[in-house]
C-alpha cells in the first residue's frame, strides 16, 4: 500500500498552518475592531454631552476675565456685577457697558441699563463676547 503524503518544498507552510493563523489574524482583526468601534462611541456620547453643556451656558469676557453665563444672553446687571461685584466703589457713579463680539448685528455696542445682547456659543477664548465695564464719578 502506498503512503500519499504532499511533498512540501523547505520553507513553505502547510496549508492547515495557514488556514490557522489566517482564522486567528481575523479574530484579532475583528476584536480590534470591536475595540475602535466602542471607543467611537464612547467619543460620540462624550461629544454629545459637552454640546449640550454649551447649549445651557455660555462664556464670556468682562474687564479680561472670562466668565460663565446660563444660557447666551447677557444683561447690563449680570455684566456689572461680574465686574464690580461689591457695587460702586465711590457714591455717585454711573457704569457704562460696551461689547464686541456679540452673537447679533451690530457685533459691537454700548447696553444701558436694563439692556441684554445675545452672546457667542462655543468654547473658543478668541470667540468669546467682550465687556468691558467702567465706573464713571458724575459731577
Amino acid at each position: 500500500m502506498s503512503e500519499n503524503k504532499e511533498v512540501q518544498p523547505e520553507g513553505e507552510k502547510p496549508l492547515c498552518v495557514e488556514l490557522k493563523e489566517a482564522r486567528h489574524e481575523l479574530e484579532e482583526g475583528i476584536a480590534e475592531e470591536r475595540r475602535g468601534e466602542t471607543r467611537i462611541e464612547a467619543a460620540e456620547h462624550r461629544i454629545e454631552q459637552i454640546v449640550e453643556e454649551l447649549e445651557k451656558e455660555s462664556r464670556i469676557k468682562v474687564n479680561g476675565r472670562t466668565r460663565t453665563i446660563e444660557g447666551h444672553v447677557a444683561c447690563f446687571d449680570q455684566v456689572v456685577k461680574f465686574a464690580y461685584p461689591n457695587g460702586p466703589t465711590k457714591p455717585n457713579t454711573k457704569f457704562t457697558v460696551t461689547y464686541r463680539d456679540a452673537a447679533e448685528v451690530p457685533p459691537t455696542g454700548e447696553l444701558d441699563q436694563n439692556q441684554c445682547v445675545r452672546v457667542k456659543k462655543g468654547c473658543d477664548p478668541m470667540e468669546e463676547t467682550s465687556f468691558n465695564v467702567t465706573e464713571t464719578v458724575l459731577s
